[in-house]
């Protein structure tokens, strides 16, 4: 997850759907990840996280299928 730190102008509903997003995904431990157990990845990023309106901007989701070869 990208762009949904605590600057200080996030307000309630970012930090609802902060906590929403990442209990829809178990977290990634990337230091103990086995590779060939996992099969894909999911990133979020926030746009727009630095205008007067805090909820402004758009969350971008990224889908990847990961194979080892």
């Amino acid at each position: 997850m990208n762009g949904f730190g605590g600057t200080g102008t996030d307000n309630e509903v970012m930090k609802l759907v902060s906590l929403m997003l990442q209990s829809l995904f178990p977290p990634i431990k990337v230091h103990e990840m086995n590779l060939s157990t996992c099969r894909r990845v999911v990133m979020f990023n926030r746009t727009g996280e630095g205008s007067a309106d805090p909820n402004e901007g758009e969350i971008e989701f990224r889908h990847y299928a990961v194979s080892a070869r």
